[in-house]
């Protein structure tokens, strides 16, 4: 008889779970807010299995398989990973909802209209880009297996990101960030925070860092010393006063212009190929001292200054700049070995 009733029990279980929407079943479902539409709207998808995709103005719902991830289709954002539509005009604001238990990347950052954007039910994302328009807001607080995020170039004024140990790539430049915790993020290999309103920002435990951009903040102070792998380096238009790069030896490109620091030493930086240091306290004598202490392929015959300047390379330019005035450039020749080379250089002649 227990038997029996154990068997109704679950006959009326499996009856009822046929019967739920999908909603009711957990599938995953991303929703994307529209301000207003374009022409044509659209994403980019991968993962397995389907998604379904309600483009929010009544036309028919669609069902698509998704195609495995590829590195290089991805990064050329391959058709064969986006989706389309086309609106006619209105000036609602639609909500474009995604169903699929196994999409693992998502783009919708060539958008610009959106106004929110909820992944929270997305536990398994691993890769997000929604840079380039209006979120005043993301939560990301369930996706903990997230490696890649493009939020860049948003509104944002908070991005909280200490659930996600597994992040190696994260670009938040242009919001409105006043602080960002990286602490759990230890892995991150690439991290552009620039253009926001950080007061601090600490990356001494980042050992596998190797791109950081954190121009045009308000940082005070930035220790890189344990960030051995960097190869680029941009920390413009800050309030430094010091920068200590003898730890850096992979470093090629060096930008810290705009700032108030008055001498630094590039000895330990063999592999430096581009520096810019422009509008900071560098007297004549601190940059002689940097240009001895370049690499032999970076240093001039002969240089004479008493502020800022810019240095590329190959093409070497050199702008000095005194009291906000840029002096007459005149050819200058600098050598490396046996063979002669001719750049640009501007003398400071009071």
């Amino acid at each position: 008889m227990k038997n029996l009733l154990y068997c109704w029990v679950a006959i009326i279980s499996v009856c009822v779970a046929c019967n739920k929407e999908p909603d009711e079943l957990d599938v995953p479902v991303m929703t994307i807010t529209l301000n207003r539409t374009s022409y044509l709207e659209g994403v980019l998808l991968t993962g397995s299995g389907t998604a379904i995709i309600d483009w929010g103005d009544g036309t028919e719902i669609e069902t698509h398989m998704l195609m495995p991830y590829n590195a290089s289709d991805w990064d050329n954002q391959n058709i064969k990973y986006r989706y389309g539509h086309r609106y006619t005009w209105t000036e609602n604001t639609p909500i474009i909802t995604i169903t699929g238990a196994d999409i693992t990347h998502l783009s919708c950052n060539f958008n610009t209209n959106l106004l929110d954007l909820d992944v929270s039910k997305n536990a398994g994302l691993k890769f997000l880009n929604c840079a380039g328009n209006q979120l005043t807001s993301l939560n990301i607080s369930n996706n903990a297996d997230l490696e890649t995020l493009y939020c860049g170039d948003n509104r944002l004024t908070n991005l909280d990101v200490r659930h996600h140990i597994a992040l190696k790539y994260l670009f938040c430049s242009n919001n409105q960030l006043i602080s960002l915790d990286i602490s759990a993020n230890t892995k991150l290999e690439n991290l552009h925070c620039g253009n926001n309103q950080l007061e601090s920002l600490d990356v001494s435990n980042h050992t596998a860092l190797k791109d950081l951009v954190c121009g045009n903040n308000l940082l005070t102070r930035l220790d890189v010393h344990n960030n051995t792998l960097l190869t680029r380096l941009n920390c413009f238009d800050n309030q430094l006063t010091s920068l200590d790069v003898s730890n850096n030896t992979a470093l090629t490109e060096l930008e810290f212009g705009i700032n108030s620091i008055e001498k630094l030493d590039a000895g330990n930086n063999p592999a430096l190929a581009r520096i810019g240091c422009r509008t900071n306290g560098l007297s004549a004598d601190a940059l002689n001292v940097l240009f001895e202490t370049l690499h032999e392929y970076f240093r001039p015959v002969i240089i004479a200054a008493r502020n800022t300047y810019e240095c590329y390379y190959p093409e070497i330019s050199l702008s000095i700049y005194h009291d906000g005035k840029l002096f007459d450039s005149r050819n200058v020749i600098y050598q490396k070995k046996s063979e002669m080379r001719v750049f640009y250089r501007c003398d400071v002649t009071n």
